[in-house]
């Protein structure tokens, strides 16, 4: 996505051909359109206003804008009975909510068309009227978009009439009508080439009946159906379910035709499927009806089968493309793209992408994008952060604007080192500007793991998994702590006393916090909210600061809540004016001594018991200076009981009755400040050299510290119905076949046991190179390159029914053999989790595995 999109700015809208830019804003404003529901939930920063004023704005846009295609009379004087107002190319605007047709979507896929039926339907959806009879129908292409787009922009307004007042547009003493409220109703295809009664551009609405069959009541094309008198000279509303289901016709115009046969003057078609958003209709290779059909949305087809019930008729109003009209500047309302609807999916994200691509050549689309930023989301933002990274590190890598080779960093991962070994590795990387520590980690940057052949975005991912859980999570290396079993995350205070490569380490972990936002990926790494906020440099006299309850609940209520609620001397003992560093007793490694451990994380002969910190450190004499930038490096102090002096002469000094609330004060700013606030400065030297200052100071004021967190780390915990409701599959499997039946019930059982529900994470890592959920969930799932790929499981046709599945974790898939019964696919699936994390290798030679 993003090679296409810089190749998109670098050689093609920098191009003469004014018209691909045309195409390409007319392209970002189909994307940004607003769909049913938009309205109804806030987005991006702030909720979405009140859905009146919504309509009103909208309804001011296009008149300004002369988007609006009702006859000037009927805009001025809107018919009392008014109910629903239907445009088709203008501004999206409010969707009335019908909670039914809301929540009934099935998704449902059409046909794939042959190639003959899909030219059709092209030709017949982007094919422009000849001059002449002689000529030959052309088709809208990307150099000719600018003159040829207009020619089919074809509007429809669908009014609802109450039968009871036909008249009601003469009667000038009605009460005013409701508000119109806006929504998209869409041509179908072969519209302008119909002759009918509705007229064209320059002439009045028509009145015509709203009749509509139930879709239990008579198949569509039946003989019935076409011999009832009702539907003559009327308009007829068809629901695309009712399509679907039925025998006789098997698309939108066949089923056009057996209206027209039935005497229909024009049909409205809902869509109750999918998305429910209006798109237009092809011919896929039928013959043209002779009577217009417009689509409507789900939502609006509610509106309408419920007036005809009531026996309301509707005001159908086209207006139909002028094929004199001129070549539409940039600079105003953008033309409309000639493929949109429920199979044209909108998407905020890839909008602001395309508009900022095309920003270096169109400034005046910096408007658009700050209206765009407003509407997007956590996982949206996720984009933009992507795309600013890319422009600001392509400039740096190519100041004359070329497409050059990005610089390589290359790392030879290793499974088999312990933690401490992996921490060597890390600093050898950063003293000799390899991998992690290259002068410029934004451009290509490849994992390999030694012995193995894997190579790709998955591997890179569980790479960066690996170095952030056994190098800077790993306790016996003091880097990070947790005060809420592990939930999240923050800098060890007793850092910068007890490890003398502290910087170089914190850098280091800086500098993968920036990798893993430069390639999209989900760091099992959550840092606590205030962590964030001051790695990322929001204001401390502004930023929501945590409170000390919210750090360290446990001290917060049997420290500082006991001690200021009762006499000090109510304790037994004397507590001194400091604060612990934290036991070190989990330094251990498994099957090592601490002496053996802490030797060989620090590369000194000294036992840990030799070099030991003392009982009470001063904040500013005891910290070492932490500058040592050598590996293996030095050995890493035993902390023990030390605690830091919090008072002015950082001398032993003990809380009492007089001092105890100054005490609670410096405890509480010690905590949240003082403890972290080096150590964040280090972290900040290595973000900094993929997220720069400039980057920082946008990216504050559109996510808050608890949202930037989310970005980096994603969720804590896997929603198995999420999960499911996401899954795509591949190769003949389907979400009832025996064997997918089989998995999620496997799954499901371990979510809902509290010993295997470990297993959710590591079958997650398997399958797609990372332990935890993006921001947004499954429906954001990171695949190859850091694009968006969903959870798909494939049949494995190639497997044996005793096979081991086969994950191909760059496009997140997973390949299920044809197992026979649930035990044995329920055993493999635990088999596999078990060899996976032994790092066994069975696709060894499969390198885009």
């Amino acid at each position: 996505h993003t090679a296409a999109l810089d190749l998109l700015q670098h050689c093609i809208f920098c191009s003469s051909h004014r018209s691909v830019r045309v195409a390409a804003r007319s392209l970002a404003h189909a994307l940004a359109r607003r769909l049913p529901g938009d309205e109804l939930a806030g987005t991006g920063n702030s909720a979405s206003g009140d859905a009146a004023e919504d309509t009103a704005e909208t309804t001011q846009q296009q008149e300004s804008s002369g988007e609006t295609s009702l006859s000037s009379t009927a805009m001025a004087n809107p018919p009392p009975g008014v109910i629903l107002v239907a445009t088709a190319m203008g501004p999206a605007g409010t969707i009335s909510n019908d909670q039914h047709f809301l929540d009934d979507q099935h998704l449902e896929e059409d046909a794939v068309p042959s190639w003959a039926e899909f030219y059709h339907e092209l030709l017949n959806e982007l094919g422009v009227p000849p001059e002449t009879k002689d000529d030959a129908e052309t088709l809208v292409t990307l150099a000719n978009f600018e003159q040829k787009a207009p020619l089919l922009a074809e509007h429809a307004h669908v009014c609802i009439v109450s039968r009871s007042n036909p008249n009601a547009e003469a009667d000038q003493g009605a009460d005013a009508p409701p508000a119109p409220v806006d929504c998209m109703a869409v041509p179908a295809a072969w519209n302008r080439f119909t002759d009918s009664v509705l007229g064209g551009q320059d002439t009045d609405p028509v009145q015509l009946a709203l009749i509509h069959a139930a879709e239990d009541d008579v198949d569509i094309g039946a003989e019935e159906y076409v011999n009832d008198p009702r539907k003559r000279g009327q308009a007829v509303l068809i629901s695309r379910r009712s399509i679907r289901q039925s025998s006789r016709v098997q698309n939108w115009a066949q089923a056009v035709s057996a209206a027209e046969e039935a005497g229909a003057a024009a049909v409205i078609v809902f869509n109750n499927l999918d998305g429910m958003e209006p798109f237009r209709m092809g011919l896929f290779g039928e013959l043209a009806p002779s009577i217009p059909a417009f689509m409507v949305s789900g939502a609006h087809g509610s509106a309408l089968t419920a007036a005809a019930a009531t026996g309301c008729s509707v005001w159908i109003h086209r207006s139909l493309p002028n094929h004199q009209q001129g070549p539409q500047l940039i600079g105003t309302q953008p033309l409309p793209w000639p493929l949109t609807g429920g199979r044209f999916p909108a998407d905020v994200a890839q909008a602001w992408s395309l508009l900022e691509a095309l920003s270096a050549h169109e400034p005046d689309v910096q408007a658009e994008l700050e209206s765009l930023l407003d509407r997007m989301n956590v996982p949206e933002k996720r984009v933009w952060l992507t795309r600013r990274l890319v422009r600001h590190h392509r400039s740096q890598q190519a100041p004359d604007g070329g497409l050059q080779e990005p610089p390589l960093a290359f790392v030879e991962g290793d499974r088999s080192l312990p933690p401490r070994g992996q921490l060597t590795a890390v600093r050898r990387q950063m003293c000799e500007a390899t991998g992690l520590g290259a002068d410029d980690l934004c451009g290509e940057f490849e994992v390999r793991f030694k012995d193995e052949q894997g190579v790709g975005s998955a591997v890179m991912r569980e790479w960066i998994d690996m170095v952030a859980r056994e190098t800077f999570l790993h306790p016996s290396h003091r880097l990070l702590r947790s005060y809420d079993g592990r939930q999240t995350f923050w800098p060890d205070p007793a850092a910068p006393f007890c490890n003398p490569h502290w910087r170089i380490d914190y850098e280091g972990l800086g500098r993968l916090l920036g990798l893993a936002l430069w390639h999209s990926c989900t760091l099992d790494l959550p840092l606590h909210p205030h962590v964030c906020a001051l790695l990322f440099g929001f204001d401390r006299t502004t930023m929501p600061c945590s409170s000390l309850a919210e750090v360290d609940s446990e001290l917060e209520r049997t420290k500082v809540r006991w001690l200021l609620a009762h006499p000090v001397a109510e304790l037994g003992f004397e507590m001194p004016f400091s604060d612990s560093l934290g036991s070190d007793d989990a330094r251990q490694d498994v099957g090592s001594s601490p002496s053996s451990s802490y030797a060989a994380v620090g590369g000194g002969s000294q036992s840990s018991s030799s070099r030991s910190l003392p009982a009470l450190v001063r904040r500013t004499a005891d910290r070492v200076p932490g500058d040592a930038r050598v590996w293996p490096g030095d050995e890493i102090l035993h902390v023990g009981a030390a605690e830091v002096a919090l008072g002015d002469c950082e001398c032993e000094e003990l809380v009492n009755d007089i001092n105890k609330n100054e005490f609670v004060k410096r405890l509480t700013e010690w905590r949240l400040f003082g403890a972290i606030e080096r150590q964040i400065e280090a972290m900040a030297v290595g973000l900094r050299r993929v997220v720069p200052e400039s980057v920082q100071s946008e990216l504050r004021s559109l996510l808050p510290p608890t949202e930037l967190a989310r970005l980096l780390s994603g969720l804590g915990e896997i929603d198995v119905d999420d999960w499911e409701r996401h899954c795509a599959y591949a190769q003949g499997l389907q979400r009832d076949s025996a064997v997918v039946t089989w998995f999620w019930r496997t799954v499901r059982g371990w979510s809902t046991s509290p010993e295997e529900v470990v297993r959710l994470p590591q079958l997650l890592q398997f399958v797609t190179g990372s332990a935890r959920v993006p921001v947004g969930g499954f429906s954001e799932l990171v695949g190859f390159n850091g694009a968006k790929h969903p959870f798909t499981l494939s049949k494995g046709t190639y497997l044996l029914p005793q096979s081991l599945p086969m994950a191909h974790a760059c496009i997140c898939t997973l390949d299920l053999p044809p197992y026979e019964d649930f035990e044995t696919c329920q055993a493999k699936l635990n088999q596999t989790l078990l060899l996976g994390r032994a790092h066994f290798d069975e696709a060894a030679g499969h390198v885009d595995d």
